[in-house]
């Protein structure tokens, strides 16, 4: 159980850290967010896959994506 707490607390860690730096693009420059965000998404299920489950824990970073 030990490791998992550790990787959950690290996974929070870096959404946290990764806030301010799609914060700042979402203010200044929407689209281009969005497009680096669908071209994620584009790169197959598994990327899909795992910015569906970040986004579900970034309520704010979804809001400035619209999904």
């Amino acid at each position: 159980m030990q490791i998992q707490k550790g990787t959950v607390a690290k996974a929070v860690k870096d959404r946290a850290q990764a806030f301010p730096f799609i914060e700042v693009p979402a203010e200044l420059r929407p689209y281009e967010l969005k497009e680096a965000f669908e071209d994620a998404r584009a790169r197959g299920p598994q990327w899909d896959k795992c910015l569906k489950n970040t986004l579900y824990c970034m309520h704010k970073t979804a809001g400035f994506l619209a999904v």
